[in-house]
């Protein structure tokens, strides 16, 4: 059912354009050639489309949003959705209409334009031609000429009469200098009007055609070339409301000169008609408005959705650098308890901040999920970022988990040892215990063991902490530290060999 209702706006369109592109082509070459006589009379009875271009064009507009819409989306409620070859052909076609139609609109608009200027410009010198002027000027040579025969009891009669056709002619002169000066505001009134029309259409044109994500940067350029448009349209509709403002100023004086002529009816007309288009620039414009509103909030959840997706990837780079960082540089197991009770609790805080890396990048991927799932898109992060976020985790926490086990038991080691070579003649029985012995030396083989061992990853990959000549290094100290806890017992069995070995 969606493909069949698309199909039935697209072939009416189809068919509505074309017809339309026709009657226009027809209208505007008529207007640019031929005679002044041939001109007129295909103007006339060309002059007005079948269908309303505005109307027609909405159309188009409405229909390419909704099959780019469909194509970005990639699916709708989960199922998963292909567009229709036929779906895939009629976009081409459609802007191809659309540009078209626009062009042939604007030179049509221009025809309107030129023409209204002409005929209102052929009724201006028309009536300044009238019969009212011959017979004024007759009338005025008569008068003239009966003055100058100096006959003394007409002159003053005369003289009134001359008075009085100077003043109609005066007034006369004035209404058309009037109804002038009325045209022209008209004419700049709707010349306003044309330009803010084709502002409107150029930005419900960028709007209905649907913004797919490439970057941050290009969403933004988009966002300020949204605004800058809104802006002039702004400009535009103060300039209509001014020269509106101006032209209906002038309507409401008309009747002072009208003299005895009712012009409340034409007056009326030609208010409603100037507030008509007043009120129709206004919804267009508030239309405009609410559509860029909406596009602005798109665009600002895509520039944030971009913005998501590079600080989650910045925080797999620095999980993968502390991961570095842990096994190249966190290798010392410290010189005795104390020392290596300092480093575990390093080692802690060092968790810590990977944990809190970790738990920052795990919000950004849930927060680019609800921006797609808000932009009506495919999840994007969900197939590279968060696998790599995971895996990186997961090799930290492995190789964490084992840096705290040596630390452990290297401060058990340590512990012990200390406890069994430091002299304690008060209590000489707590280091006579040979399974205190025993249990050093089977901690201090397994830590020595335990460094042999590399971290096993769960891909099967392996990783020893630090380099050999490092492993090596500890491996001695452990060892010097064996030594000397053998010695030590050696003493206490055979407490003559105290003195000689001392």
């Amino acid at each position: 059912m969606d493909w069949l209702n698309k199909r039935l706006v697209f072939e009416k369109f189809t068919k509505e354009s074309t017809s339309l592109l026709d009657e226009l082509a027809l209208i505007n070459n008529g207007s640019d050639k031929g005679n002044q006589q041939e001109k007129e009379r295909s103007v006339d009875l060309n002059f007005l489309p079948s269908v309303d271009p505005e109307t027609v064009l909405q159309t188009g507009h409405e229909l390419l949003s909704e099959l780019q819409q469909r194509r970005f989306n990639g699916s709708d409620g989960g199922v998963s959705w292909s567009p229709m070859d036929d779906e895939l052909l009629a976009q081409p076609q459609v802007m191809k209409l659309l540009d078209s139609l626009r062009e042939q609109y604007t030179r049509y608009q221009e025809v309107c334009r030129q023409r209204s200027k002409r005929t209102q410009l052929e009724e201006i010198q028309q009536k300044v031609m009238q019969e009212w002027f011959a017979v004024y000027v007759e009338l005025n040579q008569q008068i003239a000429a009966l003055l100058n025969a100096g006959d003394e009891e007409d002159l003053v009669e005369l003289k009134s009469l001359q008075q009085q056709l100077s003043d109609v002619c005066y007034r006369q002169a004035s209404q058309l200098e009037f109804r002038q000066n009325l045209l022209q505001a008209a004419l700049e009134f709707h010349g306003v009007a044309q330009d803010l029309s084709q502002q409107l259409d150029g930005l419900l044109g960028m709007l209905c055609v649907d913004v797919a994500p490439v970057d941050g940067a290009s969403i933004q350029q988009t966002l300020k070339l949204l605004e800058e448009k809104l802006k002039s349209v702004d400009v535009g509709l103060q300039g209509l409301r001014e020269k509106g403002q101006g032209l209906l100023d002038q309507i409401s004086n008309q009747a002072s000169w009208a003299y005895g002529k009712d012009v409340t009816i034409e007056n009326k007309e030609n208010v409603e008609h100037i507030q008509g288009v007043l009120e129709d620039m206004q919804l267009r414009k508030q239309r405009c408005e609410d559509m860029v509103d909406v596009r602005r909030l798109k665009m600002l959840q895509m520039v944030q959705l971009f913005k998501c997706e590079e600080d989650a990837a910045q925080a797999v780079g620095w999980l993968s650098e502390l991961l570095d960082a842990l096994l190249k540089t966190h290798i010392r197991l410290g010189d005795d308890a104390q020392e290596t009770k300092v480093l575990l609790e390093k080692h802690r805080k060092f968790v810590d901040v990977a944990q809190s890396t970790y738990d920052y990048g795990r919000q950004l991927l849930q927060a680019t999920v609800v921006l797609c799932q808000s932009l009506r898109c495919t999840s994007r992060s969900s197939g590279d970022t968060l696998p790599r976020l995971n895996r990186v985790w997961k090799q930290f926490t492995i190789a964490s988990e084992e840096r705290v086990h040596r630390l452990e038991m290297a401060i058990a080691f340590h512990s012990n040892a200390e406890k069994i070579l430091q002299d304690c003649p008060e209590k000489p029985e707590a280091i006579n215990d040979e399974e205190q012995f025993d249990e050093i030396e089977a901690v201090g083989k397994s830590l020595l063991d335990r460094l042999t061992v590399p971290v096993v990853y769960p891909d099967g990959t392996e990783q020893y902490f630090g380099s050999p000549g490092d492993m090596a290094s500890t491996a001695e100290h452990i060892r010097d530290r064996m030594k000397l806890v053998s010695l030590k017992r050696q003493q206490l069995r055979h407490p003559e060999m105290m003195t000689t070995e001392s």
